[in-house]
């Protein structure tokens, strides 16, 4: 009986370990097997998949937004996955579609052909949007003088100008006092601006340097000489000028009347600023 139940007893045992055994080396070696021959299944069979952009030529990409039978949306995503700066400029001045011709532009960043754009493309948008990535001084101040061009392109033009001499001498030479103003708005040089808001020949263009003046010496300087009966420039000096003894200068120096009232309310009641 004993004999038996050992033998039932080690019976259990020997049952136990198969399983344990079996359940080791499903966990540990068939599972983990099967695991890497299912993925490199997938592996094998799966298809490549590239990018559009590595596998599609700067031609074959300018021939599909050329094609007007081709859907709009996949004629513009062919533009904006362009580089080749020839085939973007082409774009922007044959495209059938102007949507396709201003994204070719926006695209756009070699500077002679924004040149060449300022001056070909047909629609005035295309122009703007040309200027507005030009760096080039020559080319902007030659927009900028163009007779012939529409005024918001020349303004876009000035407006893209850092250069003080070129724009000094927009100021005083364009013909468009749109054009003009906005040179001035541009300037920072102060001597520049003195220069402008003492002498130019046109009264908006010599209030707008005045309102960008701020060194004190200056604004009271230009204070005291206007002699026009609502001095115009010189209340625009005042309105930037703030320190005592210059107020105080312009109170007793200025020329006009009403500037050296101006001067002295302002002196006597800061808050009026």
């Amino acid at each position: 009986m004993d004999v038996c139940a050992g033998f039932g007893t080690r019976g259990m045992f020997m049952g136990d370990y198969s399983v344990t055994t079996l359940h080791l080396l499903r966990n540990f070696i068939v599972v983990p097997l099967a695991a890497i021959v299912g993925g490199l299944f997938v592996w094998y069979s799966k298809p490549s998949i590239t990018p559009v952009s590595a596998t599609t030529s700067q031609a074959s990409l300018h021939r599909t937004a050329q094609d007007s039978g081709i859907d709009l949306h996949a004629r513009l995503t062919a533009v904006g996955q362009m580089i080749d700066q020839d085939l973007l400029a082409d774009l922007a001045k044959t495209a059938t579609d102007k949507r396709v011709r201003l994204t070719a532009a926006q695209q756009l960043t070699d500077q002679s052909h924004l040149a060449d754009l300022t001056q070909a493309a047909d629609e005035t948008i295309l122009r703007l949007t040309a200027v507005s990535k030009l760096s080039h001084p020559p080319t902007l101040v030659a927009v900028a003088k163009d007779i012939t061009e529409d005024p918001s392109v020349r303004h876009a033009a000035v407006e893209q100008l850092t250069d003080q001499t070129l724009l000094a001498d927009l100021a005083k030479t364009l013909d468009n006092q749109p054009a003009r103003i906005a040179a001035v708005k541009q300037l920072t040089d102060q001597a520049l601006l003195y220069n402008l808001a003492i002498s130019d020949e046109d009264g908006q263009a010599r209030q707008a340097a005045a309102g960008r003046l701020t060194d004190p010496t200056l604004l009271a300087e230009l204070a005291k000489q206007d002699e026009s009966a609502e001095a115009p420039v010189a209340m625009a000096a005042l309105d930037n000028l703030n320190d005592p003894t210059h107020l105080a200068d312009v109170a007793q120096n200025a020329k006009q009347e009403i500037v050296r009232e101006a001067a002295e309310t302002k002196m006597n009641n800061p808050k009026s600023e």
